[in-house]
């Protein structure tokens, strides 16, 4: 079953609730540009929806890493993770993901804005050793030092690094030349 939410009101948890209770066979959840989810809306997802696959944040700017170590925690079984402009979410809360999801297959961190160090890229490729894509565009801490890191992720095939400031065409070309990724941005 796949569920798109463009109108959640304030009483959406309490609504998450009765969804998720009878809903059980939910996988999907798409939540982007619903400006208003925030942690206990993220606490009442890792509560009742554990068997969600899917889940797309993108644009929910009142997220921060508690409510996606509430998620992280909740739905194991994430294959597909959408963090786009979640901007209050940092490196922190990647680890969280990357400890408790090791299914990921597609992260979206694309305009996270405190993604500091190498050490959560350390964590995610040793963790989500599914991860075939990952996008990064925008995302002004990537560095050189990243993508020595992800070049040792075996199922990365795809990675958007368009609008990263901090990464060579020297290490970009590298990568895509090595055949680490098939698709680079």
């Amino acid at each position: 079953m796949l569920m798109h939410a463009s109108d959640v009101t304030s009483h959406a948890s309490s609504g998450l609730e009765v969804l998720g209770k009878g809903c059980t066979s939910l996988r999907a959840l798409n939540l982007r540009y619903c400006f208003q989810i925030n942690d206990d809306f993220c606490k009442a997802i890792g509560a009742v929806l554990g068997n969600l696959e899917s889940l797309k944040l993108g644009a929910c700017t009142k997220v921060t890493n508690a409510g996606i170590a509430a998620i992280a925690k909740g739905c194991k079984e994430l294959a597909v993770l959408d963090l786009y402009y979640c901007t209050k979410v940092t490196a922190e809360g990647i680890v969280c993901i990357a400890k408790h999801c090791s299914r990921v297959k597609e992260l979206n961190l694309r305009g996270l804005a405190d993604l500091q160090g190498v050490q959560f890229v350390e964590t995610l490729v040793s963790c989500c050793t599914l991860l075939k894509t990952l996008n990064l565009r925008g995302v002004e801490q990537a560095s050189d030092e990243w993508l020595h890191v992800l070049g040792k992720a075996k199922n990365l095939t795809g990675l958007d690094l368009s609008m990263c400031k901090g990464v060579s065409d020297e290490m970009k070309k590298g990568l895509f030349a090595d055949g680490v990724v098939r698709a680079l941005v």
